[in-house]
């Protein structure tokens, strides 16, 4: 994805902004669900936070 600027954002990098939103504003989720694809160390931050991973 790019930004109004040309700049290249990554999808991981959305997603965990998304996740961290619904943590502060109190909704309640399930969990993330990502792909094969989706980097490891997002997948280590959903742990350290207790969010589920699919």
């Amino acid at each position: 994805m790019v930004d109004e600027n040309g700049t290249l954002v990554d999808g991981d990098q959305l997603l965990y902004l998304i996740m961290q939103f619904y943590i502060k504003e109190g909704y309640e989720f399930g969990g993330v669900v990502g792909t094969h694809m989706t980097n490891l160390a997002f997948e280590e931050k959903c742990k350290i936070q207790s969010i589920p991973f699919c």
